[in-house]
């Protein structure tokens, strides 16, 4: 079939988005009990924009090779408790029906190719999803594993002065020999414990927010007028959010430091949808598609920087979208160029427990 059939399809697919999400969140509700406590602001997510790139590649197949929309939202349902592998992958598959179902009610033709691109794109979504969902799972993983060693640690105090009591009430040479040995084996593993807890606390330092109440369309106008960059604007509405003022413009700054090298203007965008915050940067120059896909993943992340550790590039900016409840995602394209987004709810005071 023509590529303008194609191209066709995609454009009135995208026209039913209100009217699919609507279902697709009414039907997850009875699916995915889970879900059905969550805030509309954290079950969307980055949906809205996850189905356009669905719908997009009916018409270009490469379209999701340019986004990491389906690792943020992986690693967002991770951060949910209650969520399971299983539950994720339940999401795209309403969806895939709720898509369906609305096409087959408006009459719109799915061809055997259309269907194929589409399932294609499905595909690749569930897995980069399911994928990063694990990454985070495993992460969390390592800090309940801390919890662990400081109980350990408790343990063997508890041994080490029962060992000096036997030591100190004890007259025979192999007692104290036997006491003396335990005591040994026990400071490598007291050693052992502290170099374990060292690496851990690296991965799985939060950073500490300071929350208060702005317009993130002014703090975006304040950065671009000390932006080291000529051509740098400034477009979008005023959004009052909940956020960390302090940590929101460092990881804006870091942002607009991404592209220093490149030639072009850039752009940064604020809007307001759903409950939910964007702020965007939009740099001239492209990325490779493999960059693209895991340029936030977990597995790429090393440490997790605290607000003493400025300029440490994208891995703070993604802690920072992780701690406000929202996600970090990037973009790119040769007609566009690299956009990087920062998607959280408006007030992040309920994913921190308090309010500044």
């Amino acid at each position: 079939m023509p590529s303008i059939a194609r191209e066709q399809i995609t454009r009135e697919m995208r026209r039913h988005r209100e009217r699919v999400l609507l279902r697709w969140r009414q039907r997850i509700g009875d699916e995915i009990p889970c879900s059905a406590a969550l805030p509309e602001a954290v079950v969307f997510d980055t949906m809205p924009e996850l189905y356009d790139y669905l719908t997009l590649s009916i018409a270009d197949p490469d379209e999701l090779g340019r986004t990491s929309l389906a690792r943020a939202h992986g690693a967002e349902r991770a951060r949910q408790a209650s969520y399971r592998p299983a539950d994720l992958l339940r999401e795209f598959q309403v969806l895939r029906r709720c898509m369906a179902e609305v096409a087959e009610e408006e009459n719109l033709v799915l061809t055997h190719l259309h269907m194929t691109a589409l399932a294609a794109s499905f595909d690749t979504v569930e897995r980069e999803a399911l994928d990063e969902f694990d990454s985070v799972r495993r992460r969390e993983q390592e800090v309940a594993q801390m919890t662990v060693s400081a109980e350990l640690r408790e343990h063997l105090n508890v041994i080490g002065v029962s060992t000096q009591r036997i030591m100190a009430h004890g007259n025979l040479d192999k007692i104290a020999q036997l006491a003396n040995r335990i005591r040994v084996r026990l400071a490598k593993v007291e050693a052992l414990l502290d170099e374990q807890e060292r690496q851990e606390v690296a991965k799985a330092e939060r950073l500490p927010l300071l929350l208060s109440t702005f317009d993130l369309l002014a703090l975006a106008r304040e950065v671009c007028r000390e932006a080291p960059q000529p051509n740098t604007s400034v477009e979008g509405d005023p959004v009052l959010v909940t956020w960390c003022r302090i940590s929101m413009r460092q990881a804006l700054r870091t942002l607009l430091a991404e592209g220093r090298d490149a030639a072009g203007p850039v752009s940064i965008t604020v809007r307001r949808s759903n409950g939910r915050a964007s702020l965007a940067v939009l740099h001239r120059h492209v990325l490779p598609p493999d960059v693209v896909r895991t340029l936030f993943s977990a597995r790429n992340v090393e440490t997790h920087p605290t607000l003493r550790e400025w300029g440490v590039g994208l891995a703070f900016v993604r802690e920072v979208a992780e701690t406000h409840g929202g996600s970090a995602i990037v973009r790119s394209a040769d007609a566009t160029g690299t956009e990087f987004r920062l998607d959280l709810p408006i007030d992040a005071s309920p994913f921190l427990g308090n309010k500044s």
